[in-house]
């Protein structure tokens, strides 16, 4: 049912609930999981240093936060890999889903980049343009 599923991490506890609903549903449908962040630069960097500083900076931080949600796949058993980059969450999420041709896009419902009491403005914006399914986490 899902071949691919697209599983979009920051550092929030939505986040990790979001990729374990995709571990197990990878591990029932033998789906492939990528597991996949957006390295947000800043708008108007000062100096090129400064948006190469930033992007360094967010693959550092996503890439220890993804060698960890790959080990658990790893264990289950779950075909998963890693992606990191640059851009707007929302749109290169969207992006990525097309790209991948991924079946479904699991999501948490509020990341770590909103404080709104309703449903968090990438989770929105991904649940209103994604090509295919999206599974919201709470």
């Amino acid at each position: 049912m899902f071949k691919k599923i697209l599983v979009p991490v920051d550092s929030s506890s939505g986040a990790v609930k979001a990729f374990e609903v995709a571990l197990d549903l990878g591990k029932a449908f033998s789906s492939e999981i990528e597991v996949f962040s957006a390295v947000q630069l800043p708008e108007y960097g000062a100096t090129v240093g400064e948006v190469d500083e930033s992007l360094k900076d967010g693959k550092t931080f996503y890439g220890r936060i993804q060698e960890t949600l790959l080990a658990a796949a790893r264990e289950k058993g779950v075909a998963a890999a890693g992606k990191i980059l640059p851009g707007h969450p929302a749109e290169i999420i969207v992006a990525e889903a097309l790209k991948i041709k991924a079946d479904l896009i699991v999501i948490g419902y509020k990341g770590s980049s909103t404080s709104r009491f309703m449903l968090g403005d990438v989770a929105d914006k991904v649940s209103h343009h994604a090509p295919c399914a999206v599974l919201l986490i709470r």
